[in-house]
């Protein structure tokens, strides 16, 4: 039996809380949260190397996707990108969950078992939906400052 104080532990984001990040916001959302923990529990570099490997996937995911969307009719775009943005984001959130499971499944578990406490899914959809609009920003700046306009154009 484990006699650590639930008080003594500092609040983590769970496996849940990083999936629906990762779903609503993107794959650098839920990155943000899982780096999160890292930084919670003392470990900064795997944070900061969580943080950048999910900006760059973000990226990639972005220059990938870009140009499958269409830029014909009105009717036909809108099904089209509900449908890609669909696949996109359930992509996104298996490969979190799956890097999740991975790399703090083990101390989740450990965490839960000593009834550590989770932050709330409200706050870190919120944190999610704010790196999700500074990722985005931060990504046109580069992409313009670097002239890569072409790769993210639609067909």
């Amino acid at each position: 039996m484990n006699k650590t104080n639930p008080d003594q532990l500092p609040r983590l984001y769970s496996m849940n809380t990083i999936g629906m990040t990762t779903f609503l916001g993107s794959l650098f959302a839920g990155g943000c949260l899982l780096a999160a923990n890292y930084y919670a529990l003392g470990m900064r570099q795997l944070g900061n190397l969580t943080l950048g490997i999910s900006f760059v996937l973000f990226g990639l995911f972005i220059i990938i996707v870009s140009p499958q969307i269409p830029n014909s009719n009105t009717e036909q775009l809108s099904g089209q990108v509900v449908q890609l943005a669909l696949f996109v984001s359930t992509t996104q959130v298996i490969a979190m969950v799956i890097a999740t499971h991975f790399l703090q499944g083990g101390m989740l578990t450990s965490f839960r078992e000593m009834n550590g406490q989770y932050f709330s899914t409200l706050r870190g959809v919120g944190i999610g939906f704010a790196a999700y609009l500074g990722a985005v920003i931060a990504l046109s700046l580069l992409i313009n400052l670097f002239g890569l306009e072409g790769l993210i154009k639609a067909r």
